[in-house]
């Protein structure tokens, strides 16, 4: 076995055990009140392996952001179409996470990343004839917000929620 592929390994398995860490930490308490130390104990690493790897705890939650990212990107592309019930579904298998995540300074940094890759994602499902990005961050905006809205009170489904809002998104309430 080759020394990089170890070390590749080694890696992974640091940022993973990180990660994890941080995902039950903000399932315990506010992320604000996490401290790096806490982190450390929990996935039972030491502070320079830390920092080899992110540079502060909030280093480590855009990581685990651009995760979420990178996962929500798969799922559209598994998709094959435009569609959001893959955030939903998302956010219902991790519920838990995203309502820690979507509250304090952790939240607006959540709130933001997810809201870009929508916008992304929608700018990217589109021909662009020059208003692409506005109706792609008005799309996700709303997305966005009926998403908290749905986490706050999930009296239906990921799927029946999803679509609710590309039912929304066809045809948008009256005055709206």
């Amino acid at each position: 076995m080759r020394a990089a592929d170890r070390s590749d390994r080694r890696v992974r398995r640091t940022r993973s055990a990180l990660m994890n860490a941080l995902k039950e930490l903000i399932r315990e308490k506010r992320y604000e009140s996490i401290t790096v130390a806490d982190l450390l104990e929990r996935a039972d690493v030491g502070r320079s392996t830390f920092y080899t790897h992110f540079s502060s705890k909030d280093d480590l939650l855009a990581g685990g952001i651009e995760d979420i990212g990178a996962e929500l990107r798969s799922a559209f592309a598994a998709a094959g179409h435009f569609t959001v019930e893959p955030v939903f579904r998302h956010a219902g298998d991790h519920r838990d996470l995203y309502l820690a995540l979507s509250h304090g300074p952790a939240g607006r940094l959540f709130l933001d990343q997810l809201h870009d890759h929508l916008a992304q994602w929608f700018t990217d499902a589109r021909d662009d004839d020059g208003t692409a990005a506005i109706r792609a961050h008005y799309a996700a905006g709303a997305v966005v917000g009926a998403l908290r809205c749905w986490l706050a009170d999930p009296r239906l489904t990921a799927e029946d929620a999803a679509r609710l809002v590309e039912d929304a998104r066809r045809s948008p309430a009256p005055g709206v």
